[in-house]
């Protein structure tokens, strides 16, 4: 709840400092952007952008290799002790891992996977190096997990 807080008051922050911007008629066209957490796309008026997902055979069998561990992981893991259902993570490793080893994987539903699972092993400081694990190949994949 804190976060959101300090999350809203920097927002509200960045508004007004726009809001004041706009209103001193500064005509320079330049604009100044602040971007807390993974961004890796900004996008303005009138622009686009294509997201693709590099799954070189390097990077989908490191992925793979991550999301077994992790799942095998979990499955060790006191239940109680975590703070998230580890039984739901766990099955999103496993879809992760059957959507990698398609022979075409929807690169849409490896991010969710992947960010899925990342997210929630976050929090758990027993899952440490299974997370730092899943980081490092998902960046192999263009994948950026925080």
């Amino acid at each position: 709840m804190l976060e959101l807080r300090r999350i809203e008051a920097a927002f509200n922050l960045m508004v007004a400092a726009a809001s004041r911007q706009g209103a001193s008629d500064n005509n320079s066209g330049s604009q100044t952007n602040v971007f807390h957490g993974p961004v890796n796309v900004v996008q303005g008026p009138g622009s686009y952008s294509v997201a693709q997902l590099n799954l070189n055979a390097d990077a989908k069998d490191k992925l793979v290799s991550a999301l077994d561990a992790i799942a095998s992981a979990l499955s060790q893991q006191d239940a109680a002790t975590l703070p998230f259902d580890a039984d739901e993570v766990r099955e999103l490793a496993i879809e992760g891992k059957t959507e990698l080893e398609k022979p075409r994987p929807n690169s849409g539903k490896v991010r969710a996977f992947i960010a899925g699972v990342g997210s929630a092993i976050i929090e758990a400081p027993r899952l440490k190096a299974s997370y730092d694990t899943l980081k490092w190949a998902a960046a192999l994949a263009g994948i950026t997990l925080p």
